[in-house]
């Protein structure tokens, strides 16, 4: 690839809007749920796809993707951060509602 033609990938990769927000992984066959916050929802579930083809680093999701295979483990971006806040501002509101959330479905942590 020319240097021209990487420069235009790299400065459009960091102009593309993220969403921030909280996600759950939820296990269809037991019912399980993590929650967890991320600054780029769309990178998140990526890293989560690539953990299930190889294996979580969470235990319990591991012993709920070996007994059930990764199709029971669905990602669900229950809640996006508005797009008006600070960096700390969209920090200390994903950090409150993924406490929040996993308080009221009883789920663990990622």
């Amino acid at each position: 690839m020319e240097k021209s033609a990487r420069r235009a990938v790299v400065a459009a990769y960091k102009e593309a809007r993220k969403t921030a927000g909280v996600y759950a992984v939820r296990c269809a066959a037991t019912g399980e749920v993590w929650v967890g916050r991320s600054a780029d929802l769309a990178a998140q579930q990526n890293s989560l796809d690539f953990q299930l083809r190889h294996g979580p680093n969470n235990p319990a999701m591991r012993r709920a993707w070996t007994a059930h295979g990764a199709s029971s483990l669905q990602f669900k971006p229950p809640e996006t951060a508005p797009d008006t806040l600070t960096p700390a501002g969209c920090r200390d509101l994903l950090k409150a509602r993924a406490l929040h959330l996993r308080q009221a479905l009883g789920a663990a942590a990622i």
